[in-house]
């Protein structure tokens, strides 16, 4: 794991690489609104995508992501996003 997102309600916590500033987010806020519509919309997890933000561990690729959503008395409040 190379770094973690918490995305609710907009508040963001960011653990390893997604703390590191960056001027191009690990998950768009577009995507971030359609995988949220996903699992709402009752999508299975996780959700397997690739992210914007190039590696800068030892290659420089996109980063590979597995995102969950957050619930709150089954709905959907957020996402996990995990860079792998």
């Amino acid at each position: 794991l190379l770094g973690h997102e918490w995305w609710v309600g907009g508040n963001e916590t960011a653990l390893g690489i997604a703390r590191n500033p960056s001027p191009v987010p690990i998950l768009a806020e577009a995507s971030r609104a359609l995988a949220k519509e996903w699992f709402a919309k009752g999508g299975q997890a996780p959700l397997l995508l690739k992210s914007n933000l190039i590696s800068s561990v030892h290659r420089h690729v996109p980063l590979d992501l597995a995102v969950v959503p957050v619930r709150d008395k089954g709905t959907v409040t957020g996402l996990s996003i995990h860079a792998v």
